[in-house]
């Protein structure tokens, strides 16, 4: 219908359909939106699936572009010839043992004109960034998979992956960079215990959606969670738990396919409130 847009201007907006709009309000509200989310983050998540879904550049992300700014929420749709578009990073969570990380990155030309080279550059944990590049042709709406070498060397744990691909004159910067978690095991020796008092006994822990942990190791000094002197995983080592919480802790891999009757121990304390 016609709404009012900033004023004095009034502004029209072509449907693309309740079901069309369903499935763009569920994705958006599935994959990206919380309880804190504000209408500035309902605009960017609906354009982002509409975008995953069809193309930046197609009448559905105009839509849904449009409809946003006739409610005075961002600004109203300006194609972009040239926009390359990071849509997803996969095959970082599967807790492998040993194996180089292979994260697959799927690139799409989100543009009007047909891309030729994209610059491809990542870091893990903020630390310095390694460039790569791709040349081809890909034309517009197009996409395809880039296998990632993030090479060895990286310690076992929970690391932050950052990703960030960029052409010349790229229109929608803002779709160019995604960060997500990436998981790294190795192997544990049988028979022996860890105390969790080097970086080389570090576990993999995280909590679930986010790339933060939780999970601290310390002595915890206080009340009946006392650790005894002992350095220990813990949730907290100085007060209450968090509420609403699911954090992970997981332990290295094992060989066992040599041990006889095979077992593990740990100690473990917890309390409820």
């Amino acid at each position: 219908g016609t709404n009012n847009a900033p004023a004095p201007d009034t502004y029209s907006v072509t449907g693309i359909g309740i079901s069309k709009a369903a499935q763009i309000a569920y994705l958006a509200e599935r994959d990206y939106l919380t309880p804190n989310s504000t209408f500035a983050d309902a605009r960017i998540a609906t354009i982002a699936v509409a975008s995953s879904i069809y193309c930046a550049n197609s009448p559905e992300v105009v839509a849904v572009t449009n409809a946003w700014y006739a409610v005075n929420v961002g600004d109203q749709y300006v194609a972009a010839a040239d926009d390359v578009s990071l849509e997803s990073i996969t095959n970082v969570s599967s807790i492998t043992c040993g194996t180089v990380a292979m994260p697959t990155l799927k690139i799409k030309n989100q543009g009007t004109n047909t891309i030729t080279s994209i610059s491809i550059s990542h870091s893990i944990d903020g630390g310095t960034a390694v460039n790569n590049s791709w040349s081809g042709s890909l034309g517009t709406c197009l996409d395809f998979d880039y296998s990632l070498n993030l090479g060895s060397g990286l310690s076992r744990g929970a690391h932050l992956l950052s990703v960030t691909t960029t052409i010349v004159s790229d229109g929608r910067p803002e779709n160019n960079t995604k960060n997500v978690l990436l998981l790294v095991n190795d192997a544990g020796t049988v028979g022996v215990v860890n105390p969790f008092t080097n970086a080389s006994d570090n576990l993999i822990a995280y909590d679930e959606g986010a790339t933060t942990s939780t999970w601290v190791t310390g002595v915890r000094g206080i009340g009946p969670m006392s650790s005894g002197g002992s350095t220990v995983y813990t949730t907290n080592l100085t007060g209450n738990y968090l509420d609403q919480k699911k954090s992970y802790l997981i332990s290295q891999c094992y060989n066992l396919t040599s041990v006889s009757n095979p077992s593990i121990q740990f100690t473990m304390k917890f309390d409820l409130e």
